[in-house]
């Protein structure tokens, strides 16, 4: 079947991903105080654009099977990667990049695309067992793999993406309801486990739950022993967080604690979101921004600024473009005719979604900091290059949608 010419739900994706790196190339330009030099952040974004621009449209001319054919060979090459970062650090402190000369690149962006290629491919492949928790041994150990490497760097913020792309991904598979269950109770089992007589209690109910819905010897096995091996776990892991991290995570519980300190971060990007009222102080005027006292402005707290001088109608309209990317995509995994296809959109919009709402939560103080970027807009190669390829491989899919 030949491919179709994009229709009303690929413009619904694509245009509002364009006005949003638009966007983005406007409040970088901002933050960074006007600076086009060719070193400058703006400058820098701009020829990540347009390499991602050259990437995005091979990958949308691609044959159809293209990424389902190579997905295992993306994802080992991803892994690789991951542990070229910890084998070769690039400094003191978090293990993060790769440095290929002037170019610096983040190994963690391509494993997000790379891990939704192959459980695309693994819950699409015949032999996949949905209806049996053994199905799930596979796609979790896949997740897993980069999902510790990313922890070890240490970057706790990122490595939470991998999970929530399984999650969903599983959940768009039709995988039982108690299976899932199953994944989040380690989930409740860390939150639990710096009080004894708290993580006691979540252990008592869960003995009831097994009681309740008859879980099976074999499964309930899994839950008995996962969630004890987490909750002694999670101490152990605490303590060997750097000192950075553990204030990142208090000073979100109480930033009042650290006001100068943990929490300086969150109470700024309040102010700022704050004073930009409805319409905002203009482009270019943010007295947070420009006086320094927003941290981090063209990065982690971008949000901040498009807040402190675009309003409140700024701060919605991007939320509302990416409303509308999130729904068009998932209209268009409904219509897919391929399993593989229709888990990738999913997969890849889940872990886009997940990022903005995280990036959004954390200039509001919902969420702890975590160095989540927002798609698009965040200024980071890296970041920008494969959430453009996420939206070229959705587009890409929209053109093939009805073939088998």
């Amino acid at each position: 079947m030949r491919a179709r010419a994009f229709t009303g739900s690929s413009f619904g994706i694509f245009v509002p991903a364009s006005v949003l790196v638009l966007l983005g190339l406007l409040v970088i330009y901002s933050a960074t105080g006007a600076d086009t030099s060719l070193s400058s952040p703006f400058a820098k974004q701009i020829i990540w654009l347009l390499c991602g621009g050259v990437v995005a449209g091979l990958v949308i001319a691609a044959p159809s099977k293209t990424f389902q054919a190579f997905a295992l060979v993306i994802y080992g090459m991803s892994i690789l990667l991951l542990l070229a970062v910890l084998v070769f650090p690039s400094g003191i402190g978090a293990r993060r990049w790769l440095h290929f000369g002037p170019v610096h690149f983040q190994a963690s962006e391509f494993a997000k695309f790379a891990l939704v290629l192959v459980l695309a491919r693994t819950m699409s492949d015949r032999r996949f067992r949905r209806e049996s928790l053994q199905g799930l041994v596979l796609p979790t150990v896949l997740t897993g793999i980069p999902f510790i490497l990313v922890l070890v760097e240490p970057d706790l913020g990122t490595a939470t993406v991998f999970g929530i792309i399984l999650l969903a991904m599983l959940f768009w598979g039709r995988v039982k309801g108690i299976y899932l269950f199953f994944l989040v109770t380690p989930l409740v089992s860390i939150a639990a486990a710096f009080n004894l007589v708290s993580w006691l209690v979540f252990f008592a109910l869960l003995l009831i739950s097994i009681y309740a819905l008859r879980v099976q010897l074999s499964e309930a096995a899994y839950l008995l022993i996962a969630n004890p091996a987490v909750g002694i776990a999670t101490p152990l892991i605490w303590r060997s967080l750097k000192t950075y991290q553990q204030k990142r995570i208090l000073g979100f519980l109480n930033p009042s604690l650290d006001p100068t300190g943990a929490g300086w971060h969150i109470i700024q990007s309040k102010i700022a979101i704050g004073s930009g009222g409805f319409w905002g102080k203009g482009i270019l005027h943010g007295t947070q921004k420009k006086l320094e006292f927003l941290p981090q402005r063209h990065t982690d707290f971008v949000y901040s600024v498009i807040g402190e001088e675009l309003g409140f109608l700024g701060c919605i309209a991007v939320l509302l473009l990416f409303y509308v990317m999130i729904r068009k995509t998932i209209g268009l995994a409904r219509t897919c005719k391929n399993r593989f296809s229709s888990l990738a959109c999913i997969g890849l919009i889940s872990y886009i979604g997940y990022q903005a709402v995280v990036n959004v939560g954390m200039t509001l103080g919902i969420v702890p900091i975590a160095g989540t970027p927002l798609p698009f807009i965040t200024y980071g190669g890296s970041s920008l290059l494969f959430s453009m390829i996420a939206v070229a491989l959705i587009l890409n899919i929209s053109r093939h949608r009805y073939e088998y």
